[in-house]
């Protein structure tokens, strides 16, 4: 007995690269050069393993079934304890070896029909248990064919090697049967909650400009959208924007301004539930008057958000803007995801002056920075400017000074900040004098909070450019662990690739000129390399935004000058060769 369940328990345990090996090589009997050449030759030594391995855990299952039926007569008939306790602990034993020998044979049966599908054998898998798909991929069961390897959607391969596509494939974001009023859909803004759940908000020109709020799940294959839910009520949403609560399941919170030009700027609370799609939201606060530009929001520890605006105070008089009296500031607010109104719990200005063309990024959960344009008319122009501002428990600290690219350059517009990296954030913007698109990475000193210019800036593109934009993942090494990566192991030059950031460049032009996008790797220092053109779909782009899904998947909402809305997911991560 304990030289057969010894030789079951090698079985077991022996690697599956040399079990593979030496089975195949028995098998074949040794290949020859004409088999070297043979296509197929592979397959079907898999094939024949695959017999081969069947018998063997046959041959097992019997051996395991008849060896314990033994022991538990055995046990039965013992009148000695001790010579029970024996026979108990030999069949445990025993138990252990059969199931460690069935999960050996399962791991080469996962192996060889892998192999088998990689090579192009469609149809060789009817589970996905027997198959080890590549990073980026899922298992699909089909009818006729099977189980198989596919991409997930923003990626493109075999299901074993996924890559960035070089064209992007673009899908209608509304849904909408014939007769059924149309949408015209503007000022697109995305985030996602924990997990792959996914709120748009968005302006619709052809209901008053009301604000929707469109909630969806990001599946391998495909996005799955619920019917959209009005979060204005009666009044106008203009550039809403959406972010989630930390700390808060499934809260949210949506910024806008209630009129085009010398609206209030309003802020609401509410809460997702991601099973059922039901979108609850709250009482809405207004925390701005005169509002005419588009706002930034960033979530914060403790179920708060920073709202980054350009601040107008009114006459005492007649309520009108008073000469001079702008500022950029950020509020800081405790939103409430059980329909309260939000609490607005102090203010900051971090600059003076009638600031426009807002966007913010986090370096980390208590540190951001946001970039401006200022129209001061000084002798040094703030049109391309950046600073950096601290959360410190209940309030907003902006004491570093702001970085001022090119201050001799005016009529500054779009712009754009993400984070690249730790301490890392890459600007792009359009200088409409030069019509020219640059970008350039800036680092945040650690203590200070300064930023400096690590790189650049650099131009993209020449060409008026209304609309400029960016997107960016940077993996921990965490991250990378984390991931799936198929059935073949990762070298370490293949892990330190993976932790590198990714950044993908969006400038759409106006007119019948079709948008183009760049995706860079970035090192550790900032600097971008091995960039590559990626074909982008769309055309007139009015309004675009980008969220990643936990998978580091992005997902890319726009419209067009008509105001139809479209959605792409983006796959940004290096593929695993």
């Amino acid at each position: 007995m304990r030289a057969s369940t010894s030789d079951v328990e090698q079985r077991g345990s022996a690697p599956f690269s040399v079990l593979i090996l030496s089975s195949i090589l028995v098998l074949s009997g040794g290949a020859t050069a004409k088999d070297s050449a043979d296509v197929y030759y592979v397959t079907r030594m898999g094939d024949r393993f695959l017999g081969f391995m069947a018998k063997h855990q046959e041959a097992v299952n019997t051996f395991g079934a008849a060896e314990q039926e033994r022991l538990v007569t055995a046990i039965q008939s013992a009148a000695d304890p001790h010579d029970k306790m024996l026979l108990e602990t030999s069949a445990m034993a025993n138990e252990e070896n059969r199931l460690e020998a069935q999960n050996a044979f399962g791991e080469m049966r996962n192996f060889v029909t892998t192999l088998k599908q990689a090579m192009g054998a469609v149809g060789s898998a009817s589970r996905c248990e027997d198959l080890t798909c590549g990073a980026h991929a899922y298992c699909a069961l089909h009818k006729t064919m099977g189980a198989q390897c596919l991409c997930q959607d923003g990626y493109e391969g075999n299901g074993f090697i996924c890559k960035t596509p070089q064209q992007f494939s673009i899908h209608s974001l509304l849904q909408f049967s014939a007769g059924e009023r149309r949408p015209q859909v503007a000022d697109v803004h995305v985030s996602t909650l924990q997990g792959n759940t996914i709120v748009v908000v968005y302006r619709d020109l052809a209901d008053s400009h009301k604000g929707y709020a469109l909630l969806g799940h990001a599946a391998p294959d495909a996005l799955r959208w619920h019917p959209p839910v009005l979060f204005s009520k009666d009044s106008q949403a203009f550039n809403p924007r959406v972010t989630q609560l930390l700390q808060a399941d499934g809260g949210i919170a949506i910024a806008f301004r209630n009129e085009d030009r010398g609206g209030e700027g309003i802020l609401l609370g509410g809460r997702v539930d991601p099973v059922t799609g039901k979108v609850t939201l709250g009482v809405p606060k207004a925390f701005a008057r005169h509002q005419a530009q588009a706002m930034a929001m960033l979530p914060l520890p403790g179920s708060r958000v920073a709202v980054v605006f350009a601040e107008h105070l009114g006459n005492d008089h007649d309520g009108q803007p008073s000469g001079g009296a702008m500022y950029g500031s950020t509020v800081l607010a405790q939103v409430h995801s059980d329909g309260s109104e939000p609490e607005i719990l102090s203010k900051a200005r971090f600059a003076s002056g009638p600031v426009a063309r807002l966007s913010a990024a986090l370096l980390s959960p208590t540190l951001f920075a946001i970039a401006y344009r200022l129209g001061d008319g000084g002798t040094k122009q703030a049109e391309a400017a950046c600073i950096a501002g601290q959360l410190h428990t209940n309030h907003i600290d902006f004491s570093s000074p702001p970085l001022l690219l090119e201050p001799e350059q005016t009529n500054i517009w779009s712009r754009s900040l993400s984070r690249i990296g730790e301490n890392l954030l890459s600007y792009t913007y359009h200088s409409g004098n030069e019509e020219v698109t640059k970008q350039a990475v800036l680092r945040a000193d650690p203590k200070t909070h300064r930023l400096e210019v690590v790189h650049g800036p650099e131009v993209l593109e020449r060409g008026f450019a209304p609309v400029v934009g960016s997107v960016a993942i940077a993996p921990t090494a965490q991250d990378v662990k984390m991931q799936k990566t198929g059935p073949f192991p990762l070298s370490l030059v293949e892990r330190h690739r993976q932790q590198s950031a990714r950044l993908l460049t969006y400038i759409g032009h106006g007119g019948a000129k079709p948008a183009r996008s760049q995706l860079c790797s970035i090192s550790g220092s900032g600097i971008p390399s091995g960039c590559q053109e990626i074909a982008w779909a769309g055309r007139d782009l009015a309004s675009v935004s980008g969220a990643q899904v936990s998978d580091g998947r992005f997902v890319m909402v726009f419209t067009d000058a008509r105001g139809s809305p479209y959605y792409q997911m983006v796959g940004m991560m290096e593929p695993l060769l």
